[in-house]
Formats: C-alpha cells, structure tokens, sequence
C-alpha cells in the first residue's frame, strides 16, 4: 500500500478511537478514554507510521499532535507537553497561523492536565491575544472553553461560568450544535458545583 493510503487508513483509525473519548464530570470534564488499551495500541501503529513511512513535515506534525491529544488523554501530560510544543514549533516555522493557535491551545491544555494551571492559564492567554493580532476568529471560542475548564479547575467558579457563558454565545453564532451542546454542558457543570 502506498504511503498515502496507509495514512488514510490510520487516520480513520485515529477518528475511530476519539469517539472512545468521553468528558469525565468526576473530574472537571476532562477527557479520558473509555478504552485506554485502543488509544495506546493506535499511539503505536502512530509512531511505527512516523518512523517508517515517508511522510510529508505536514502529516507527521498532525500524527505528533494526535500522539499530544492521545497522550494527555491517557494520563501521561509530560509526553503530551513535548509533542504539542514541537507542534507549535512546527507552526511557528512554518509561519502557519492556524496551526499555531490550535497547537497553542493543545499545548495549554496539556499544561493543565500535569497540574500547571496558572501556566495553562498564561497559555491561553497568550492564544486568545493571538486569535485576534492573527484576526483568526474561528478557534476564540476553543480557547475561551478551554480556559473556562482551567477557571473550572482553579474552583474560579463565577469566573468559569462567564467564561462558558462568552463561549455559547459564539458558539451560537457559529451555529453549531455539538459545540453549542458541549459548552451548555459546562455551564449546567459549573451551576450545579456552586449549587453545592
């Protein structure tokens, strides 16, 4: 099979293992995997790809920041914190704003995950300020949902939910259900923790 056929494969793969991906309400919605042992043996067949296919830079920086995502996921933030950061090394070099942003958020969220909030927080940040000198305006309500996780996880409770409240609103603008969907979740998440 030739290269590109076998990365189509294994992207299909990946699609197929992120749908095992659940937001956890025990733990401030973070992700966790309902199958740990699918996402590892996928992170396997990921870096086996890496190391024998003749990838372009572009497809093995997006399976480096699957392997981050995967990584953070499965418990593991240090690894998830060097594939994001070669991701946005990556963007940077390539000068690819898009990629930055996205690469700087996973990057934050992976800070948060190895219990570094405040440098999550930065982080973030840091991205939304990027959103608008880049004037990418699609990916500010990622950064304000992921923030707004982080407030949630700091128990900057009020803040958090001002933060999700922001995040409907574009989201409502995008007109998107799943992420309209995902964002209500987070402020019923957030009401009832002050509810207690």
């Amino acid at each position: 099979m030739s290269t590109i056929s076998n990365l189509n494969v294994l992207i299909e793969k990946i699609k197929k293992a992120s749908e095992s991906i659940y937001f956890d309400p025990k733990d401030s919605l973070r992700e966790k995997p309902s199958d740990p042992e699918l996402l590892k043996n996928i992170m396997e067949e990921i870096k086996f790809t890496i190391l024998e296919e003749n990838l372009t830079e572009d497809n093995q920086n997006y399976l480096h920041g699957v392997l981050g995502n995967f990584y953070r996921i499965i418990g593991e933030p240090k690894e998830a914190i060097r594939y994001h950061k070669q991701c946005l090394s990556y963007a940077k070099e390539t000068h690819n704003e898009r990629k930055e942003i996205v690469s700087s958020i996973r990057l934050g969220e992976a800070l948060k995950y190895a219990d570094q909030p405040l440098q999550a927080m930065n982080h973030f940040n840091q991205t939304f300020d990027l959103c608008k000198k880049y004037g990418v305006d699609e990916y500010k309500d990622f950064v304000l949902q992921h923030k707004g996780k982080c407030l949630l996880e700091m128990e900057e409770y009020e803040e958090a939910e001002r933060c999700f409240k922001r995040v409907l609103e574009i989201r409502k603008e995008k007109n998107d259900p799943s992420l309209i969907q995902s964002t209500e979740a987070a402020v019923d998440f957030v009401f009832e923790l002050r509810e207690r």
